[in-house]
């Protein structure tokens, strides 16, 4: 979860070796990179707000049991 909430980026399906991605924020190359590579596949990503995106990872980041304050801040 940690590179989900550095790069404000989650994985969201899987379809025929391609990884589709919601991001609240413009993929630079960097994070492309390091998404194909962590995935080990190409990827093709959407945009989505950060409203959305901070909500899925705090549901996601409660599931796994890790604390609100170990966490990367949230910007406002």
């Amino acid at each position: 979860l940690g590179a989900c909430w550095a790069t404000w980026t989650v994985p969201f399906d899987n379809e025929e070796g391609v990884y589709f991605l919601a991001t609240a924020y413009y993929m630079s190359p960097a994070v492309r990179t390091f998404w194909e590579k962590q995935l080990e596949a190409p990827i093709v990503w959407y945009g989505t707000t950060l409203e959305m995106l901070v909500d899925y990872l705090e549901k996601l980041s409660a599931a796994a049991g890790i604390k609100p304050s170990t966490r990367p801040p949230i910007p406002t």
